[in-house]
């Protein structure tokens, strides 16, 4: 052979030896543990020793066999293999020889799990008898001004947008305070007034009979709600003021003062705004159909009116202009032996706007009819309600004595204008009345004996009525 061949065949074995090392090669090896047994699906990694990088990986089959694919024109030197298992000690081995099978033989390993609390932000609702009670702080938030805020959160509980609160889809019947009646089923008083700071719990109060004298005798199906107050609070005055402006003339004005003590419940207010609030929500009994339909207590309703248009179909705060104020005192003071005297009275004054206008269009069969409709409507309004209460409640002993003055004195405008032809009208209501509603209850022996005097007068148009409804 010639010096030529040998040269030649020198090259071809070194460019060989280059072209195998430029192929990618597979380490072949098991997984196994100290007692033999095949380690399955463990993690197989190849990492570069010089930056702890994965270049390569594979999982062991359920024989605990891998098969780990180096990738190509990686140098051999500094590569190490580590395997890892949940329950098992990691293990690594640096690669010597790609030719060789690398087995693994891995120790148990009990790792002490972190220790993990779990916490539940969840409210606890708490049930005694008849009785679910919602602790209020876990319902309140940061936004939440008055209790009414937290009681729309409730679970069970809506409100409507008259302020009537629902519990299970059923109205309920009264809103009491720590058990006492001071606001005669006006509880929007409460909700739009109490700050929800001072309350503890609100109880959800199911088959409520307030008479005493009456449980266990005459089943109810009503539910009412509870409010109970924070010691903290019963020992001192509670009130809030809030006064805001703004551009051109708007004005909202909140002075409250509170007292919730076991012998004397107080919420005295006074309030006002133009920013189209109507306070007149505040004064309503939400119950008190029922109760006039109990003691055939109507107030005859106005013969005449201005026919002027309706409100129309949306939120009343959004087309509503006014200027009110609300002088509303709600005073009640629990004598011995459940003697209770309580006074409920408010000045309601307001005056409102209302303009609306109408292009009207009547296609006739041979003309065409149009003509524009514009009404400039204001009121205003003076209402002044009393109400004294005298309430004995006692096992075998029940009276409730309520003497209630009315008198409203309102003034209605309407300008109707019509292509150019101006009506305008005016109308007094001036409707006053006086009413003394009395109930007595007594036990004789194992019988219950109710009797129960009414009387009602009215003035209006058409003179003096008396009321004497059998009860």
């Amino acid at each position: 052979m010639t010096k030529r061949s040998i040269k030649v065949l020198h090259l071809l074995v070194i460019a060989l030896l280059f072209s195998i090392s430029g192929q990618a090669q597979n380490i072949k090896g098991r997984v196994t543990d100290n007692a033999g047994k095949a380690v399955a699906y463990a993690s197989v990694n190849l990492i570069n020793s010089d930056n702890d990088r994965i270049i390569g990986y594979a999982v062991a089959d359920a024989g605990g066999a891998y098969t780990l694919p180096i990738p190509a024109n990686t140098p051999l030197t500094k590569l190490i293999i580590k395997v890892t298992s949940i329950g098992y000690k990691a293990m690594s081995r640096p690669i010597t020889d790609v030719r060789l099978a690398y087995d693994f033989t891995l120790s148990v390993s009990a790792n002490q799990l972190q220790t993990v609390e779990i916490k539940s932000s969840r409210p606890v609702l708490r049930t005694h008898g008849d009785t679910l009670a919602y602790r209020v702080s876990a319902f309140a938030g940061a936004q939440d001004m008055v209790i009414g805020d937290v009681i729309k959160k409730l679970p069970g509980i809506t409100v409507g947008s008259d302020g009537a609160i629902y519990y299970n889809n059923k109205a309920i019947s009264n809103l009491y305070i720590d058990g006492d009646n001071l606001l005669d089923d006006k509880y929007n008083i409460a909700t739009n007034t109490i700050p929800q700071g001072v309350v503890e719990q609100v109880q959800v109060i199911q088959n409520d009979q307030p008479v005493k004298v009456l449980r266990n005798k005459v089943m109810s199906d009503d539910v009412a709600l509870n409010l109970t107050i924070k010691k903290d609070a019963k020992m001192q005055m509670v009130g809030q003021e809030s006064i805001g402006g703004g551009l051109p003339h708007n004005y909202d004005v909140d002075l409250n003062a509170m007292m919730f003590k076991d012998n004397y419940k107080a919420i005295n207010y006074l309030k006002g705004n133009n920013s189209g609030f109507d306070l007149k929500q505040e004064l309503v009994a939400h119950n008190v159909s029922n109760h006039e339909q109990l003691i055939d207590n109507y107030m005859p309703a106005a013969q005449l009116s201005l026919g002027t248009v309706n409100n129309p179909a949306l939120l009343r705060s959004r087309y509503l202009f006014n200027q009110s104020g609300l002088l509303n005192l709600n005073n009640l003071l629990k004598l011995r032996n459940d003697v209770q005297l309580r006074i409920n009275a408010w000045y309601f004054h307001d005056n409102q706007q209302q303009n609306y206008s109408r292009l009207n269009t009547i296609f006739l069969p041979g003309d065409t009819v149009e003509y524009y409709e514009t009404q400039h409507n204001r009121s205003r309004s003076d209402l002044l309600h009393t109400q004294l209460t005298l309430n004995i409640n006692r096992d075998n002993y029940y009276l409730n004595n309520a003497l209630v003055i009315d008198g409203n004195l309102t003034a209605y405008y309407s300008d109707l204008n019509t292509n150019n032809a101006t009506v305008e009208q005016v109308l007094h209501d001036k409707p006053k009345s006086f009413s003394n509603e009395f109930n007595l209850i007594r036990t004789l022996k194992s019988k219950t004996y109710h009797t129960g005097l009414f009387l009602y007068h009215s003035f209006g148009p058409t003179g003096i009525q008396d009321h004497w409804p059998e009860l």
